[in-house]
């Protein structure tokens, strides 16, 4: 009777380390997700010309990680209904130790009849710290009006009543940021344009990490003293997390102060290998338990036949 406890025993914790092996071996990746994520692309066109049908060009050269890499192309010649000319498109999308970088650019591009440019750069980046980005534009030209791109703020201007120039546009979705250096929105009728939609050099990025704010100390002496005041008595420890919320891309975040950083995280969308050794290292173990379990009793038994 103890002999056949003893493998029924066996068979047991070696089925079981076998089942959770095979579950580790199979697991996708799923904490790659909680990573950083970008993407870039500098040209996007979409318009409708007279006597047409639609004509648009979709976003290229493109990049995203966590796929990760680059890519760039030389020139875009007048293919595509002879709209669109322009040189050394370039667009990228890497992880940098534990910041996230994307980046488009753009030279010498020319929509015909409708804008012009030397220059065109968005860059978006996303860390620990948060998520920012910036535009670089040089000599644009929409509708024969050149465009004052001095100002490095996000703002909107209006041209002969037609079109709408976005410049430095940044749209902000949860902890998703979309830079749009150019965004051109045509709305009537030039030459044979009937209307158009022109995004040139587009960077995006995303934290869904643990974000960790700057810190920063005040000190406030009240009037009449020369003494700072009191600390308050209630204090917060730094270490612990207080109101946080991780929505997903299309909704608002609010994030508090005293989030502390989240383990294991550097460079996770890369490989997405966190938490398997543990449950691995389990797994044999009860295989292991199950063979030694059976082994002695093997052991038991040949020592009562003799």
């Amino acid at each position: 009777m103890t002999l056949r406890r003893t493998r029924m025993l066996a068979s047991g914790c070696g089925l079981i380390g076998v089942a959770a092996l095979a579950a580790v071996l199979t697991a996708p990746p799923a904490l790659a997700g909680n990573g950083p994520r970008g993407s870039a692309y500098a040209l996007s066109v979409t318009t409708t010309l007279l006597d047409q049908p639609l004509v648009k060009i979709d976003p290229r050269p493109t990049a995203v990680y966590p796929r990760g890499g680059s890519d760039s192309l030389v020139k875009v010649g007048p293919d595509v209904a002879g709209l669109v000319t322009a040189n050394a498109l370039n667009a990228s999308s890497v992880l940098k130790g534990r910041t996230l970088v994307s980046a488009a650019s753009i030279a010498d591009v020319v929509v015909k009849n409708l804008l012009s440019a030397s220059v065109i750069e968005a860059d978006c980046v996303a860390g620990p710290t948060g998520v920012t980005g910036k535009s670089t534009i040089a000599d644009l030209t929409v509708l024969g009006q050149k465009i004052d791109v001095t100002s490095p703020l996000p703002g909107e201007i209006d041209v002969l009543g037609i079109a709408k120039v976005r410049v430095n546009e940044q749209v902000r979705s949860g902890r998703t940021l979309t830079v749009n250096a150019v965004h051109v929105i045509v709305g009537g009728p030039v030459g044979n344009v009937t209307s158009a939609d022109i995004v040139l050099s587009q960077a995006k990025c995303a934290w869904h990490g643990t974000t960790t704010p700057p810190t920063t100390t005040t000190t406030t002496t009240p009037p009449g003293t020369t003494e700072p005041s009191e600390p308050p008595t209630s204090t917060t420890d730094p270490s612990e997390p207080t109101s946080t919320t991780t929505p997903d891309d299309d909704e608002p975040t609010t994030t508090k102060q005293g989030i502390s950083k989240a383990s294991n995280d550097e460079d996770l969308a890369e490989t997405g290998a966190s938490g398997i050794v543990p449950i691995s290292l389990g797994a044999l173990a009860l295989l292991a338990a199950g063979g030694t379990t059976l082994f002695i009793a093997r052991r038991k038994r040949t020592a009562s036949q003799d």
